[in-house]
């Protein structure tokens, strides 16, 4: 039998559920507030602040199923959740740096990158000490 818990394995699964709390979140205000959220971004995009929220919303929910899965599964999608995160943070980086947002909305959008990278980092830290562990 395989053994689903172990300190590396719930690690892992705790970075993702913390990944669909922020997501999930962030989610929520996109679909909520996308007026607000454009006074600051300067998109003049509300139905896109919107429809990346759904977008979000439906990443959480494949993150959470990840963070369910057994053990090989959490492993190889927690890989694809931290590349998904680290292209967040490079798209993030490319739409600041062609212009996209005014100031404050720079600020907004490397703020959310970061958090994001942390999340990515995170997860692949954790998806190596939970690979290395299957293999001891």
């Amino acid at each position: 039998m395989i053994d689903t818990s172990t300190p590396q394995l719930d690690r892992l699964r705790a970075v993702l559920r913390a990944n669909v709390v922020f997501t999930s979140i962030a989610a929520i205000v996109l679909i909520a507030m996308p007026g607000r959220l454009d006074a600051v971004l300067g998109t003049g995009q509300e139905t896109l602040i919107r429809l990346a929220g759904v977008g979000l919303g439906l990443f959480a929910g494949l993150v959470a199923s990840t963070s369910r899965a057994q053990p090989a599964r959490l492993v190889s999608g927690a890989t694809v959740v931290a590349a998904a995160d680290a292209s967040w943070v490079a798209a993030s980086v490319v739409a600041v740096g062609i212009g996209w947002f005014p100031p404050k909305g720079v600020v907004a959008v490397m703020v959310c990158a970061l958090i994001v990278g942390g999340f990515a980092a995170a997860e692949l830290t954790a998806v190596r000490h939970a690979s290395s562990a299957a293999d001891a």
